[in-house]
């Protein structure tokens, strides 16, 4: 990411109607946001853009989150923060929740004047926008929680509200013999919350990169159930604070405005009345300051203070400038948690139900999602650029775009990507926590083996596949005693050849306050998250290495592996992300899915691009016009998720199902397809084909057009909720029935929608809808619903009813019975013997000279009409001489057509009701 030499560009605020925003360079360049808060052109991290120090457009590593604020912000969402907040800032103002566990009065007096800590990281994550100051939170939709205990501290009854814990302390970085005293008995307790589901625990991984800390040795990271985040700068690499290790899970990028000193920070609040990084200085503002720096002169930073913070300060009555400048893990950490209430948020709107998220759903999702960041593939540890000290790999996992995932000790899985992240949440199949975490111990043989310089202990033992787990993370626990501890390292390699190292000589270049504690016996759990995805059964190895050569020396007592995860399964997922062709390039080549086994899935619901796919064996998809991957000739895939753009997706010969999900999508049946299959549009104009089985079309949202196949079909215009039909929120569609028996049910547009070649059922619903029988000998049924439709039998005996609004219906070649309903409705006979009635409202019954023998069986002489089309009646004299009556009704007869109208008599017909 570099300047674009562009002339100086001056800051943008809100647009010209004061409305909102248009992105002006970068990644989401042209892009529109619909908020006027002054200062969100400024947070870099969520616009893709920054300035440099001449005042040009550079661009910004960012969260990716602009492609989904528009339908998600968190609402619904409960934060709770451990910290005390501040809720008296302005830019919070209807974010906090009153059942506190201190009362905020009591809070506001106990938070030290200078302590902003708790109020900033409030502010990334729930800063209201829209309200005319100040800037934007991640989730601004959310509620927030301050004074939260991770403890049994609150009442149950809260901690079954709350649904995300946010927590920008790390919890020490000490190696001693104590390290296991950490959060015994938090993870139980939050695990309680969200009835099972478990809160979803985010924590920042520090700040003490260079004191040679590890997330390994932290008691507040080293648990799976803690889902910790690095920090990464504007130019995407990690920053010299964040610590590495592990148990990193993921990092999200610290970016203002301003490319400089302050770079590696996060605009957010400061307490109200406080100094804070960024004031006002002189009572007609002709300063700016940033502390640290000289005061700017009127001119390029001046414009931030006119049009925000001097806005935002004097509405809110505050002599001061009340946002600030905010850096380390404890900013990065509330971006994610922002981000976990919109994946949360998103599961409501889950294409297979309301799928419940549970604590470790939401880590895959991020696991999955995050982006690749920092230094490429293959890069040696000489090579390392920047802040960086540990290179990426690539496990040995198979369901990340056609390979395993990327992990790095620096980075973890990688940036956060809210897109992605938000997509797979909203098509997520699974809900896993604690009460269905699969744990499984296996012991290494050790008979008290000595560990010394230049000799390495390699242990190994055998997993077998009979239960096989498929991992989320590994602990190493072990017992060791050493002259030593920071001297030490072990690294873990799984069957496939995936190395992590768990324990990195932590604190061995750090200065010596801690060396008296760091010797003799050492009990403690190591987390691994790098062999996220793989399957346990095959040989694993540990190697421990001394690493100073000065005579110290140790033993080992014990040593075991932890595998948490699940039961293995033959139904596997394979995900695909944006990194798609960065790994294909890392990975050498084009992957082939050769998944034979079970019922298996690909979901491309991550990427921004549209993708081709095809679930057939032997075929190939492209992603942005691309070749992406292959599925070998005995894949067996039956389930396709697209993207939000235009996809195409084709099924195979399997009962696959595929879902559009937003943009407009094609969707196809495989070349002999005979399987029960269902279609899914999604938002969009979509098209969809289905194929020779019994299958299911739903176009749901947007304007679609289905085309049944050979079976006996079903498709729907709106939606399919629960084995019924649901009209609500379907667009004007275009629906045709195949050579099945079929069933259609259209939406409340404007539909038309067609019978096939066998007998259909077609309703309309809402709409003014066009409703066609089939043109063979077989009998339909139409039924118009609500709106003013149109209905043409066909060429078997059908059954035509209007439903509610004034219709139109047309009787076909069979002797059809058609029903006007409610309205001012007109039933043209056929040519067949016909049944028409017209329900209620002043009806017309049409006919012309070709129509068989039909019979009108509710003609109301004072409201209905009896419209003859070429009777070759001169008058109503002539017609009536032509008439039979009997005590029944009255039968007229021209051509090849003879009306019986049922229940009235002669006198009846008069000049008000004919129309010849």
């Amino acid at each position: 990411m570099g300047n674009t030499g562009t002339d100086k560009a001056a800051p943008q605020t809100a647009d010209d109607t004061g409305d909102g925003y248009t992105i002006p360079f970068g990644d989401f360049a042209g892009t529109y946001v619909p908020f006027n808060d002054p200062l969100f052109p400024f947070q870099a991290n969520l616009t893709g853009f920054m300035y440099d120090d001449t005042g040009a457009y550079t661009e910004s590593a960012h969260i990716n989150i602009l492609p989904v604020w528009d339908e998600y912000d968190g609402t619904g969402i409960l934060i709770a923060s451990v910290e005390e907040i501040d809720f008296r800032h302005p830019d919070l103002e209807g974010a906090q929740v009153d059942n506190a566990p201190v009362s905020y009065e009591e809070m506001f007096q106990n938070i030290q004047h200078d302590y902003t800590h708790g109020t900033s990281t409030a502010g990334i994550i729930g800063a209201r926008a829209g309200n005319g100051i100040g800037l934007a939170g991640v989730a601004h939709g959310s509620s927030i929680l301050a004074g939260y205990s991770i403890y049994n501290g609150v009442t149950a009854e809260l901690n079954a509200d709350v649904d995300i814990v946010t927590r920008s302390v790390s919890g020490g970085f000490l190696l001693s013999s104590d390290l296991n005293g950490g959060y015994s008995g938090a993870t139980d307790f939050l695990a309680e919350g969200r009835d099972g589901l478990g809160i979803v625990w985010v924590n920042g991984s520090g700040n003490w990169r260079y004191n040679d800390s590890t997330t390994d040795i932290s008691w507040g990271l080293n648990e799976l159930y803690v889902l910790s985040v690095g920090a990464a700068s504007p130019n995407g690499f990690v920053t010299v604070f964040s610590v590495a290790g592990s148990a990193l899970h993921m990092v999200s990028p610290l970016a203002q405005a301003f490319l400089g000193a302050k770079s590696d920070t996060t605009l957010s609040l400061d307490r109200p009345g406080n100094w804070g990084e960024i004031k006002i200085l002189g009572a007609e503002i002709t300063e700016f300051e940033i502390t640290g720096q000289a005061p700017q002169e009127p001119g390029f930073y001046l414009q931030v203070v006119e049009n925000s913070l001097a806005h935002a300060a004097l509405e809110a009555g505050f002599e001061d400038g009340d946002y600030i400048f905010y850096g380390g893990t404890s900013s990065s950490g509330p971006l994610v948690s922002g981000a976990t209430a919109l994946v949360l948020e998103a599961a409501s709107n889950n294409v297979f139900g309301d799928t419940e998220l549970g604590w470790r759903d939401v880590q895959e999702i991020f696991a999955l999602s995050s982006a690749h960041t920092g230094s490429g593939f293959g890069i040696t540890e000489r090579d390392l650029y920047d802040h960086e000290l540990n290179s990426w790999i690539i496990n040995g996992a198979s369901i990340l775009n056609g390979g395993g995932l990327h992990w790095s000790a620096d980075y973890g899985f990688g940036m956060l990507d809210v897109h992605a992240a938000v997509r797979l949440a909203e098509t997520w199949t699974m809900t896993r926590h604690s009460g269905n975490l699969v744990e499984q111990s296996h012991s290494f043989a050790t008979a008290s083996e000595t560990i010394t310089y230049g000799a390495d202990l390699t242990f190994k033992f055998v997993a077998g596949d009979a239960d096989a787990i498929d991992i989320d993370g590994v602990e190493l626990q072990f017992d060791i005693v050493h002259d030593a501890w920071p001297e030490l390292e072990m690294i873990l390699i799984s069957p496939s050849g995936t190395e992590i190292i768990l324990f990195d000589t932590p604190e061995l270049t750090a200065s010596a306050p801690h060396e008296s504690a760091n010797t003799g016996q050492l009990e403690w759990d190591l987390l691994a998250r790098g062999f996220w995805g793989e399957e346990s059964a095959g040989e694993w190895t540990l190697v421990i290495r001394d690493t100073v050569d000065n005579g110290n020396s140790g033993t080992v007592n014990s040593l075991s592996l932890m595998f948490l995860g699940d039961a293995a399964t033959d139904d596997d997922i394979y995900y695909f992300t944006d990194d798609w062709a960065l790994m294909n390039a890392a990975n050498g080549g084009v992957p082939v899915l050769d998944d034979a086994l079970g019922q298996n899935s690909i979901n491309a619901a991550a990427l921004m691009e549209a993708i081709l796919l095809k679930l057939a064996p032997g075929s190939t998809s492209k992603i942005g016009g691309e070749t992406a991957f292959k599925t070998s000739a005995d894949a067996v895939f039956t389930l396709g998720i697209g993207t939000d753009q235009d996809d195409t997706l084709v099924g195979a010969a399997f009962d696959e199902t595929l879902y559009g999900m937003q943009g407009d999508d094609r969707m196809w049946a495989g070349a002999g397809d005979v399987g029960a299959d269902s279609y899914y549009g999604g938002d969009g104009a979509d098209i969809i084909g289905v194929g020779a089985g019994n299958d299911l079309a739903v176009g749901e949202a947007g304007n679609d057009a289905i085309f049944g196949g050979a079976g006996d079909d079903t498709l729907v215009g709106g939606f399919w909720e629960g084995g019924s039909a649901s009209a609500v929120g379907g667009g004007h569609n275009e629906l045709w029935a195949g050579s099945g028996d079929d069933v259609i049910h259209g939406a409340n547009g404007n539909d038309a929608l067609g019978g096939g070649t066998e007998s259909d059922t077609i309703y309309g619903y809402g709409g003014h809808d066009i409703l066609y029988a089939g043109k063979g000998a077989v009998s339909d049924t139409l039924d118009g619903g609500a709106g003013q439709d149109t209905l043409f039998g066909g060429g078997g005996d059908d059954m035509l009813s209007g439903g509610g609004g004034n219709d139109l219906i047309f009787n076909g070649a069979g002797s059809d019975t058609a029903t006007g309903g409610d309205g001012d409705d007109t039933l043209w006979g056929g040519g067949g013997d016909d049944l028409l009635t017209g329900g209620t409202g002043a009806d017309i019954f049409a006919f012309t000279s070709t129509n068989g023998s039909d019979t009108v069986t509710d003609f109301d002489a004072a409201e209905d009409i009896l419209l003859l089309d070429g009777s070759g009646f001169a008058d109503l004299a002539a017609l009536k001489a032509a008439t039979t009556e009997d005590g029944a009704g009255v039968t007229i007869s021209f051509g090849d057509t003879v009306i019986i109208l049922s229940g009235i008599s002669l006198d009846d017909l008069t000049a008000a009701n004919v129309m010849l």
